[in-house]
């Protein structure tokens, strides 16, 4: 065998040899340690996918993040954040012993406040008076119109009604009664994508670190309803100021704003394997969603905070899926 041979014969030998052992590393990668005997094992081929749910709970230390005046009734409405309990889902992949990623869809907030409260209302109403004009007495029906407090701004009654006791304006009389119901509503749903390092097992517990990048859809909702309880010789205006009858029930406003913004999370916690395929997950997570303000605004509320910060603890399940 010449010497070009013997040197194409060993080159190839140890090409194959090197797919070997690259065969070899393939088969191994996500070698794990079970606990019982602390030996290592291969995983199976395709192993690492995983599914995952979880609940937890935000303390939003009962966050002031603005308030809305209203012109209707000149009412100052505050919006505080409290706390609630929220859930999430997702699906990700092992990638060896001590990384994983995995993608989630959370719903951490959903806050709705409702208030009903007694209303004055402005508006119209027909009197009867009598009063004698010298030849004897006489009835009419007279149009008065009024402000929410009771103040007569406009009336039917002659100079010679009014000197007689006919309401006139700048007289009191009384308003109309009647309600409001406000709602105020924030919801928030959040895609994540979040990469984790698993430290070392100790009798099948595994603490890890984590953090994670996405988005997050705020949806804020303001509805006003105000009911009137007229009598069939009055008519209702507004509560304060502004055009128009009021009818029984009616919404006076009723307006959803959306908008995607930014968020970010950090996260530890430790996790516990159940069995070879089960883990629970017990963990606190920092979150922060972005500039909040600016769908608090759209809807018509003065922002004091921009941002909004959720610290959850969470419990979870991960269960591996070959």
């Amino acid at each position: 065998m010449t010497t070009l041979t013997k040197r194409i014969v060993a080159i190839g030998a140890a090409a194959v040899c090197l797919a070997a052992i690259q065969a070899k590393a393939a088969d191994l990668d996500g070698i794990y340690v079970d606990d019982a005997n602390f030996i290592e094992k291969p995983a199976e081929l395709g192993s690492g996918w995983y599914l995952r749910g979880d609940i937890y709970y935000n303390v939003a230390k009962e966050q002031r993040q603005g308030y809305l005046y209203d012109e209707i009734s000149g009412d100052t409405v505050d919006y505080t954040f409290g706390d609630g309990f929220g859930y999430g889902v997702g699906m990700g992949y092992r990638f060896n012993s001590w990384f994983r990623m995995d993608a989630t869809v959370d719903r951490p907030i959903f806050s709705e406040v409702t208030s009903t409260a007694s209303e004055t209302f402005r508006g119209s109403r027909i009197v009867e008076f009598t009063y004698n004009d010298g030849n004897g007495d006489v009835t009419s029906d007279r149009t008065i119109f009024f402000t929410a407090d009771g103040v007569v701004t406009s009336t039917g009654c002659t100079t010679d009604e009014v000197t007689a006791g006919c309401p006139g304006v700048g007289d009191s009389v009384a308003p109309i009664d009647g309600s409001r119901l406000d709602e105020l509503g924030y919801a928030v749903w959040t895609t994540m994508a979040n990469a984790y390092v698993d430290l070392p097992t100790v009798a099948r517990f595994t603490p890890y670190v984590g953090g994670g990048i996405g988005l997050s859809r705020a949806a804020a909702w303001y509805k006003l309803t105000v009911d009137c309880v007229a009598s069939i010789d009055e008519a209702c205006g507004y509560p304060a100021g502004g055009q128009g009858e009021i009818l029984r029930d009616q919404v006076l406003v009723d307006a959803t704003y959306t908008r995607w913004l930014p968020t970010w999370s950090v996260q530890a916690g430790v996790s516990y394997a159940v069995t070879d395929n089960l883990d629970l997950d017990l963990g606190y997570k920092y979150m922060r969603i972005m500039n909040v303000a600016s769908v608090m605004e759209d809807a018509g509320f003065t922002m004091e905070k921009k941002d909004l910060d959720l610290h959850q603890v969470r419990v979870g399940l991960r269960y591996s899926i070959w």
